[in-house]
């Protein structure tokens, strides 16, 4: 046989599997084909070495990738670069890119003096229909390696030493670096959690699945789940909407509610796997306490009301006959048709996220305080009345919550939050100790649900997920996405000269710019959280609603060119917000903020401090109205009721109230040159903008933004009077785990 029948030969016997082309990893996808990185499906720029580099990782995941490998791979042997400082920065590049950190890794970990590893989980692709040679990564030759490698001449010192001082100098040296190596690896195993995170499976993949907490602190988000589906809250069109997706397909479809339960959210499945436990939010979640219990029927049929119960979160007793309800501190129950209910047990605060244990004998929840922004987990035991908080080890994080035991009870699965990254952890059946952690991002994983036997579902949300802020262009009457600064702002505030512009990113922080752009400074850094901001009359600072970690709403006053915060109002009062400056600069008004804020159940109302003597006023009845806005003509206050049903007209000069809209309204933002009032009708069918002439209280007109699957807010208004929204493009998903491959 001639050598070209023999390669022939041997090629043919050779497998054949498929080339990877794309990788994914959390939210991110790299296709090696056109040379592109998406996050969350969008393109983001990566510089070409940086991109090779990240390759490479991907590759091998899991594996050591050296730097010489690096070197030779990416710049070759011919070229002269300083390759130290080269690679430095085009792995900072991959780092910024993809939201990693050097101190805290999550996809690419630094092997000290060795080089890199890509630690998260990567699901390799190809675009071969039939499958063709994997085309291997060619490893540098034997002789590169060994020029790669080869040691430095003896020193000098080293080749004049006496043979046996030689040999005393190598010994004590292999024993401080067998010393140290072993110091070295014992802390490397302290930092490393015990055992690799496990695989994670994917459900679903169009990521409009409700993102827990997305509203309030209050807003959880739960799964339920029935042998092949899956129930949960989704966004569409910026509603929320009660969807079932299928376990198998990943395919969902919505179920049809009455006109009553608008904003729904699941509570809990009864035992059978037949009847949902809902809550209607319709207009009520920021100032209502409580909110109407549905029972929905999971293969269609009538939904009816529980009783005339309203409640904050309820659960099926596990002989799937009652409901056991939270309202206020207590726990109740009560037949679904309703009847008297029966006091179970007074607990520490609200109660959320009720979850028995498969032997029905142990009640665990989570108790949520809104005022400090701080959750724990509590259970009752048995027949008892009192509840204990669960104490966990010192490697728990700080905040812990919405805990779940397995379908066999062999485990309890809770989230956990630390330096604002949620991940999933485990502990053996009704056991507090040897805590595990079993995510390790690059998604923040919440709401966890037992499925059979040993499995959990839980959502991946994009932690990273982009804010995008759109300008009203008349010319094509839609919102189209700012490109300048601005363009990923969360609120913005122009100055009243318009020469200044504020605005709040997805952090948290607060940032200042001259109008153009110019003299950009960000005033507030660290666990600080602003929401919102208004500038002074001559421009000199700003009064800010933002608050610190397990600290209430408080309004602080910031000079323009940054420095210290001041507080306006004692570190102890009550949670207040929303400031406004009177147009001549002499007063601010300000307001309670409603419960699920951290606002307390009194009802305050707007208060009005005047800056020169430090005297607060309140104005007349205005309690419980809430969002003030003072008009530019100093003329008017604008603001909202609790329920955010009414929008209401302060006449400063007439001292008195009038109605001017009658919808469920969000966020009123005055014009600049104060003749128009815009709002957000966060309810109505087409999520519209409307824009009220003032004083004729005519709707101008109406703007309709297209969200799609993400959530649009009205965010600001221009210099000449164009809304802004802001645009989370939020995507979060269902996954899947199995803890029997512990």
């Amino acid at each position: 046989m001639n050598n070209q029948a023999t390669n022939a030969a041997e090629t043919s016997s050779s497998p054949v599997v498929a080339e990877p082309t794309r990788f994914t990893f959390g939210i991110f996808e790299v296709d090696l084909t056109s040379g592109e990185l998406k996050r969350s499906g969008r393109r983001i720029r990566l510089q070409s070495q940086p991109f090779k580099i990240l390759a490479c990782l991907l590759e091998k995941p899991g594996e050591l990738v050296t730097r010489q490998y690096l070197q030779l791979r990416i710049w070759g042997t011919d070229v002269n670069v300083d390759f130290e400082h080269a690679l430095g920065n085009a792995i900072k590049k991959i780092r910024d890119t993809i939201g990693d950190s050097a101190e805290n890794p999550r996809f690419v970990e630094t092997v000290s003096r060795r080089g890199y590893r890509f630690i998260a989980p990567v699901t390799a692709f190809s675009n071969s229909a039939n499958g063709s040679p994997i085309v291997e990564i060619p490893l540098p030759s034997d002789s590169l390696l060994a020029d790669a490698s080869v040691p430095p001449p003896p020193s000098i010192r080293e080749r004049f030493l006496a043979p046996r001082v030689q040999r005393l100098v190598w010994l004590l040296t292999a024993t401080v670096c067998a010393l140290a190596l072993g110091i070295f690896s014992l802390l490397h195993l302290m930092k490393r959690p015990p055992s690799p995170p496990l695989r994670l499976s994917q459900v679903t993949f169009y990521g409009g699945i409700y993102p827990q907490r997305f509203r309030s602190l209050e807003t959880l988000s739960p799964l339920a789940v029935e042998d092949s589906r899956i129930f949960t809250s989704a966004i569409d069109q910026s509603h929320i909407v009660l969807i079932e997706s299928d376990l198998y397909s990943g395919m969902a479809r919505q179920l049809h509610l009455p006109a009553e339960v608008q904003e729904p959210e699941i509570d809990d499945i009864s035992p059978d796997g037949t009847k949902l436990l809902v809550r209607s939010h319709s207009g009520v979640e920021l100032q209502e306490e409580e909110q109407p219990l549905w029972v929905v029927p999971t293969n269609g049929g009538s939904a009816f009301r529980v009783g005339n119960i309203r409640s904050h979160d309820a659960t099926w007793t596990p002989d799937g006959k009652k409901v056991l309800y939270a309202i206020g501190s207590r726990l109740e129950s009560v037949s679904p048709e309703g009847g008297e209910a029966r006091l179970v047990a007074d607990v520490a605060g609200r109660a959320f996220w009720l979850r028995w244990a498969p032997d029905g004998k142990t009640l665990r929840f989570t108790i949520v305080d809104s005022q400090r922004n701080t959750t724990s987990l509590w259970e009752l035991q048995g027949d008892q009345r009192v509840a204990h908080r669960l104490i966990f080890g010192t490697n728990i994080p700080e905040s812990v919550c919405c805990g779940t035991f397995t379908s066999d009870g062999k485990f309890f699965v809770m989230q956990g939050t630390h330096g604002g990254n949620t991940d999933l952890w485990e502990l053996k059946g009704n056991s507090t100790a040897n805590a595990r952690q079993i995510t390790n991002g690059p998604l923040n994983y919440t709401s966890p649900a037992a499925g059979r036997g040993e499995q959990i579902f839980f959502q991946g949300v994009d932690s990273v997920a982009p804010v995008e802020e759109r300008e009203f262009e008349p010319a094509h009457k839609e919102f189209l996405p700012r490109t300048d600064f601005l363009h990923e702002a969360v609120r913005v505030v122009f100055s009243m000269d318009h020469q200044w512009v504020a605005w709040t990113d997805v952090s948290g922080h607060l940032w200042r710019a001259r109008a153009d752009g110019g003299e950009k400074l960000q005033l507030t850094s660290g666990s600080l959280l602003v929401l919102n901001c208004v500038w002074s009359a001559d421009d000199s600072r700003l009064a800010v609603m933002a608050r610190y970690p397990n600290h209430v709403w408080q309004i602080f006053w910031i000079n323009q060119s940054g420095g210290e915060l001041e507080s306006l109002l004692s570190p102890d009062a009550p949670a207040i917000g929303d400031p406004t400056f009177s147009p001549d600069g002499k007063y601010l008004a300000f307001a309670g903020l409603p419960l699920l804020m951290g606002g307390g159940t009194e009802h305050l109302p707007i208060r009005i401090l005047d800056l020169a003597t430090k005297r607060i006023t309140a104005i007349p009845n205005s309690e419980g109205f809430f969002s003030p806005r003072w008009s530019p003509t100093g003329r008017y206050i604008a603001a909202e009721t609790l329920d955010q049903q009414k929008l209401m007209l302060y006449d400063v000069t007439a001292k008195s109230w009038k109605v001017i809209a009658s919808m469920f309204v969000s966020d009123p933002l005055w014009a600049p040159d104060g003749k128009s009032l815009f709002f957000y009708a966060s309810v109505s069918e087409s999520r519209p903008i409307y824009r009220i002439g003032i004083p004729d209280l005519k709707v101008k007109d109406i703007f309709r933004p297209t969200c799609e699957h993400h959530n649009c807010i009205l965010s600001g208004i221009t210099p000449d009077n164009r809304p802004l929204i802001r645009v989370y493009m939020t995507r979060s998903n269902i996954f899947s785990m199995n803890l029997a491959e512990n």
